[in-house]
């Protein structure tokens, strides 16, 4: 696998184009606490708004920058007519691996070339979104075109993300936090994770100990993230 573009991520989701991957056995959950939490300098009534269409997704396993980032993110997108819903955050290891070996050792298409912990999913630093087509009707009529996701590419950009338009292997509908885009850069997070001890009573309040734990090392120690 090439350093030089992280492993391409593509799509489980029916109708939808290569690089979207659907949740699996952890399913993502709305989260239901207050939303005022995420607001990020923007009005309370347009970061609500914005904050709706992060609702398919569990934010608490999401590391929160990227949350309030990608809150920002839609606000601006919005203001210019366009709304993107997300529809893949965090992605479980099993879940990684089991895309992976789709059309390798079990039925179906190739659908990723990144194994478990090489996706910044694998870790809450990436999120894939789907363009609304129709913002007069209720839900998400989603659309798949290339050029459906400039604004979200310029957007990404403009708020300190990294766009997967602009990686070897584009993939447009895709948005994570820098520095951890390739296998190389996404390794020691993976020996953070794993080294992590499981705090909580149930299966997500463990998970999200480890991811924590993950965000903390980013946050505190590591130059690459910026």
């Amino acid at each position: 696998m090439p350093e030089s573009s992280a492993p391409r991520e593509e799509s489980t989701i029916e109708g939808s184009p290569p690089c979207i991957a659907a949740a699996g056995p952890l399913a993502l959950e709305l989260d239901t606490r207050p939303r005022e939490r995420f607001i990020s300098g923007r009005g309370a009534e347009e970061v609500v708004l914005s904050y709706e269409l992060l609702k398919r997704l569990d934010v608490e396993l999401l590391h929160p920058s990227l949350v309030n980032r990608v809150i920002d993110m839609l606000s601006s997108c919005r203001l210019v007519g366009f709304d993107y819903w997300a529809v893949s955050g965090f992605r479980s290891a099993p879940e990684q691996q089991a895309l992976y070996e789709q059309g390798r050792s079990r039925p179906g298409n190739i659908v990723t070339s990144a194994r478990a912990f090489q996706s910044a999913h694998n870790f809450g630093l990436a999120i894939d979104f789907a363009h609304d087509r129709d913002l007069a009707r209720g839900g998400l009529q989603d659309g798949w075109s290339p050029e459906e996701y400039e604004v979200l590419g310029v957007q990404a950009r403009a708020h300190g993300l990294v766009w997967g338009g602009d990686l070897a292997f584009s993939d447009r509908p895709h948005v994570q936090l820098p520095g951890y885009v390739t296998a190389t850069q996404l390794a020691p997070l993976r020996a953070v994770y794993l080294d992590a001890p499981e705090r909580g009573r149930d299966v997500r309040s463990r998970l999200r100990s480890k991811l924590q734990a993950v965000w903390l090392h980013i946050d505190t120690g590591d130059a690459a993230f910026a």
